[in-house]
């Protein structure tokens, strides 16, 4: 199966990056992403989305039969998907990662970048780093991609 990992928050990194962020998703770092975040979002709600969507259509490849997309936060980007890339059939996964703990007690944590999506129901639900007694996040995904390409099989 071809197969391309894409990321919304990869423009938002790289402006970061040109702002002098080292790259570290500590307090300060996460502070910076969600704000140049959020000012892509008010120019443009759909800025990001549409950003890597420009960017999958021009891989070498393309169209793939699996397209991952992390870092993906708000519920208006996956209208946009179902709505503008009949290419694809979403499936959302959770991925539970304790590192954004970090924000814990601050104004932050409550940021809605962090928030948006915690009453939303996903597809599926994986943890990273792994919670003790669960397999490793790659064959997590593995499994998932399996379940799911038996799915589309039977269509």
């Amino acid at each position: 199966l071809k197969q391309y990992n894409a990321h919304f928050a990869n423009k938002v990194k790289e402006t970061a990056r040109f702002m002098g962020w080292t790259g570290q998703k500590n307090r300060d770092g996460r502070i910076l992403l969600q704000r140049i975040g959020q000012a892509g979002r008010e120019y443009n709600s759909l800025l990001w989305a549409r950003h890597e969507f420009n960017s999958i259509d021009s891989q070498v490849g393309f169209p793939f039969e699996i397209v991952t997309i992390d870092d993906w936060r708000f519920v208006n980007e996956l209208s946009y998907i179902r709505d503008n890339e009949p290419l694809y059939k979403p499936i959302t996964l959770r991925v539970i990662a304790p590192e954004r703990e970090v924000l814990r007690g601050t104004p932050e944590y409550y940021e809605v970048s962090e928030t948006e999506l915690d009453s939303f129901e996903f597809d599926y639900q994986v943890s990273n780093p792994i919670i003790e007694g669960e397999m490793a996040i790659s064959t997590q995904l593995e499994r998932i991609f399996l379940l799911e390409i038996q799915k589309y099989n039977r269509i």
